[in-house]
């Protein structure tokens, strides 16, 4: 019996020590400035958001537009994210900030899988969407959650957190000034073109999905909506042309009228705007600012 009642007091300090912990822990993240944290904070109200992947997050950088237009900027964007991880943030950031005046979405989070949730399931302490879509995705870490929920921090997402504690995520796009080698672009281009390897731009159809709630959500909270296409390294776009007309097409048949979809990948011509193949460097997203601003995208005080 007294063996039955340490077993029972280990247990029971095992479970008060992991919830404890892990409360902990989620202050700590709460307190950092990593978009996410921000914006489970609640309370924050910007004029634009940017929600996308890698190529939302390089493609705009928030401070030059706030100085461009004197709207308050957003970025919501993070590298393989999909449209349908996307979607659950989207929600979660009505949910506790205001709604933005414009919403702007990077269109080839289309094409990513849920692969970045192995991450991101550290948000999941706070979303039932981001438990919810764990859950589907990746059963054995939502389990793992709720066994411990010491494995709510285990994962890069965690740490980049304690990395950005006092200092924000929101411009590191400033710090990208590489230059994409022409020689070495072209012998890449040159080899996807002879193997008709163009890389994988299959629109997903559950991130179609999700785009379409993604922009009902926006429409019903008075938000303008725009797809993008950001601008890709010049012969590229031009050899994945098709496939990304595809996805266009796809997508206008789905969204209707409750969004504007524009194409800028071939925009940009200059090889020094870029850092690779698909993504600009700093000296890029100023330039794209420019043809934003100049097109009417963006405005001052929209």
């Amino acid at each position: 019996m007294n063996r039955l009642r340490l077993v029972i007091l280990f247990l029971f300090l095992l479970i008060i020590g992991d919830r404890t912990i892990s409360i902990a822990l989620s202050w700590i993240v709460l307190q950092s400035n990593t978009k996410f944290s921000i914006m489970y904070r609640g309370m924050n109200k910007y004029d634009i958001v940017i929600l996308g992947n890698s190529h939302g997050d390089g493609s705009f950088c928030p401070r030059d537009i706030e100085i461009a237009t004197g709207l308050r900027v957003f970025q919501l964007s993070h590298k393989g994210m999909s449209t349908e991880v996307s979607k659950v943030l989207w929600i979660d950031y009505l949910r506790l900030n205001s709604p933005p005046k414009v919403l702007f979405v990077e269109a080839t989070g289309l094409f990513d899988k849920n692969e970045t949730l192995g991450d991101l399931k550290s948000y999941s302490y706070w979303s039932n969407g981001m438990a919810d879509l764990l859950k589907h995705e990746n059963f054995s870490a939502y389990i793992a959650t709720k066994i411990s929920n010491l494995f709510y921090w285990n994962g890069e997402i965690f740490f980049r957190s304690l990395y950005f504690i006092g200092k924000s995520d929101q411009n590191k796009v400033k710090l990208n000034n590489r230059v994409l080698d022409k020689e070495y672009a072209d012998k890449i281009i040159n080899k996807k073109s002879q193997r008709q390897d163009r890389g994988n731009y299959t629109t997903i159809e559950c991130n179609l999905s999700a785009l379409y709630d993604i922009i009902i959500a926006g429409k019903n909270h008075n938000c303008q909506i725009y797809i993008i296409f950001t601008p890709w390294y010049p012969q590229y776009a031009s050899l994945v042309k098709d496939e990304i007309e595809q996805c266009i097409n796809n997508i206008s048949n789905i969204i209707g009228n409750n969004a504007q979809v524009i194409n800028y990948l071939q925009s940009i011509k200059e090889i020094s705007a870029f850092e690779d193949l698909t993504h600009l460097n700093y000296n890029g997203t100023k330039l794209f600012l420019n043809q934003l601003i100049n097109d009417g995208v963006l405005q001052k005080n929209m």
